[in-house]
């Protein structure tokens, strides 16, 4: 899709696209080359992942929309900078984040429906939180947290995306992280590998209580 856009000059008409080529990475993590050759590589390691696992129409979407946006915030962020060294390198702080609004922008603009871009967003805003997994104190609580931050994705979608983004880096080998796995095993130890941890207190557990229900405008004792 990307190359047949590149080919034709249709790029042009899609700026977070079109922004991806040329844009360098470290070549360390990514010989592949510039953003837009990983971005081309993840996501057709993202529909082989969804055919492998069988996933549903929706899920695929999801995931393959995802593949396309998840760097989507390496083109304003990116810079050099001298590593310790004092060779300088190809950095891209906070594009993570920074991709989140960037992909909803985007998928509004070529009409993708609004329930699948609420599963993308969240996605994408948190495709390297293996990383910051591995450096967490208390694990447990961080994949609670993270699990919140992913409805209503979940973070089973999530590894499937970092996946494949480590697999999308030719001629590196194609895999999961074992960062990423380990935080999967602790989210399913925690029964939120695919939904969040049940809320503490919900409204049904007060009104018993109280008495008290609420009918559009009206109270009713």
């Amino acid at each position: 899709m990307i190359q047949l856009l590149q080919e034709i000059g249709w790029d042009e008409n899609f700026d977070e696209i079109k922004n991806l080529k040329n844009l360098s990475q470290n070549p360390k993590y990514h010989p592949e080359g510039d953003v837009d050759i990983h971005t081309i590589l993840v996501m057709n390691e993202a529909a082989k992942i969804a055919e492998r696992e069988n996933l549903s129409m929706k899920d695929k979407e999801i995931l393959i929309y995802s593949a396309l946006a998840h760097d989507f915030g390496k083109y304003g962020t990116t810079f050099q900078k001298p590593d310790k060294n004092g060779d300088m390198q190809w950095v891209s702080p906070g594009h993570e984040e920074q991709s989140g609004p960037m992909a909803e922008k985007f998928l509004k603009s070529i009409g993708a429906n609004q329930k699948i871009i609420d599963h993308v967003v969240p996605l994408v805003q948190n495709h390297m939180q293996h990383i910051v997994f591995d450096n967490a104190k208390n694990k447990e609580a961080f994949v609670k947290k993270l699990a919140e931050k992913l409805m209503p994705s979940n973070i089973k979608m999530l590894n499937y995306l970092i996946e494949a983004d480590h697999s999308g880096r030719h001629p590196l080998p194609k895999t999961l992280p074992e960062q990423a796995k380990n935080m999967a095993i602790i989210a399913d130890q925690n029964n939120v590998l695919m939904h969040k941890h049940p809320d503490l207190l919900e409204g049904k557990d007060v009104i018993k209580y109280t008495g008290i229900i609420t009918v559009e405008s009206n109270i009713i004792k």
